[in-house]
């Protein structure tokens, strides 16, 4: 015992800060393989979902009766594919400040479809 206190204390000081740095590379190696593996999870589970929802359009879409309905079921899914939300694993900015991409095309052709034709 009393040589492994002799040996502890004569360690060079040399060493301790290479030992810190290695424990940091480490550390920060260890870091970044986590978040890769947190990034493919949130992945997997984003084509999950995307896979459920286009596996139901066609049932979707054929229970509406009129055409109207359909074109709104279709909007809604297709709007639902593209808004996965948050899967909690990695962090991104809140979508829910502004409007979707998918949102706002659908608002324009709704627009565009409503306005008023002046030969009538």
């Amino acid at each position: 015992t009393e040589s492994s206190v002799t040996n502890a204390a004569q360690t060079p000081l040399s060493v301790i800060p290479l030992r810190i740095i290695v424990l940091g590379v480490i550390a920060s190696i260890a870091g970044y393989c986590l978040s890769i593996l947190r990034s493919q999870l949130h992945q997997l589970q984003h084509n999950l979902h995307r896979m459920r929802l286009s596996n139901c359009i066609g049932s979707f879409v054929e229970s509406a009766s009129t055409q109207h309905q359909r074109d709104v079921v279709y909007s809604q899914l297709v709007d639902a594919i593209v808004d996965f939300g948050d899967s909690g694993l990695i962090k991104h900015h809140d979508s829910s400040k502004g409007n979707s991409t998918s949102k706002v095309i659908v608002e324009g052709i709704e627009k565009f479809l409503k306005k008023p034709n002046p030969s009538q």
